[in-house]
């Protein structure tokens, strides 16, 4: 198997945008302000998540297990002030092989509700991100049913969009005026889109998942 990792950190700066004084009265600014969004804070949250699975009557007995998976989903986030609030689901997959000898599988799901104290505090123009991930998984079979635990770890980057107002040009009717002008590298976004598109997948094993 290969392993890939990316990690990425984050460390306060700041910039010093200029502004222009002592203009002349002859003079016009040309004056733009565009929305950026600035990363601004990351942190994560570890829980733990324990629950009581069973398989309904009419599903054959579990008499070996034989694998378990589990893969957290994120299906609502929020700012709330100073704090970040999320929802998501433990989507649980077993396969287990039957008292009657059968290979069968079962999923279950299991929601979760979340939130972490955060550094700063943000308004409505906040906006977070967060990654999902486990990092431990066990279950064992006894009378009451499945017994599983399971650690999840959520990871978030918190960003803000300020209006970044700059000075694009400079004109007068009386004089000659030559803008100076430099470049300042911001680790921010203009604009974001995002596209889904649906694939479907093709297996000989028609209705068999394991």
């Amino acid at each position: 198997a290969n392993v890939s990792v990316l990690a990425w950190a984050m460390e306060p700066t700041e910039i010093d945008l200029y502004e222009p004084v002592d203009v002349p009265a002859d003079v016009q600014l040309l004056r733009k302000a565009y929305p950026m969004e600035l990363p601004v804070e990351a942190g994560e949250k570890n829980f733990t998540l324990e629950e009581i699975l069973t398989l309904p009557p009419s599903a054959p007995k579990i008499q070996k297990l034989f694998r378990v998976s589990l893969q957290p989903e994120i299906t609502e986030e929020k700012l709330m002030s100073d704090k970040v609030v999320f929802r998501g689901n433990a989507l649980t997959h077993i396969c287990y092989l039957a008292d009657d000898g059968g290979l069968y599988s079962w999923d279950f799901d299991l929601p979760f509700t979340q939130y972490s104290e955060l550094e700063g505090e943000y308004g409505e123009d906040g906006d977070v991100l967060l990654w999902p991930g486990v990092t431990a998984l066990e279950m064992e079979k006894d009378e009451e049913g499945l017994h599983l635990k399971a650690g999840l770890l959520c990871q978030y980057r918190i960003s803000h969009r300020p209006l970044v107002q700059v000075v694009e040009d400079a004109y007068s009717p009386r004089r000659s005026v030559v803008p100076a002008q430099q470049e300042l590298e911001l680790p921010g976004i203009l604009e974001r889109k995002t596209q889904t598109t649906p694939v479907q997948l093709n297996s000989s094993l028609d209705g068999m998942r394991l």
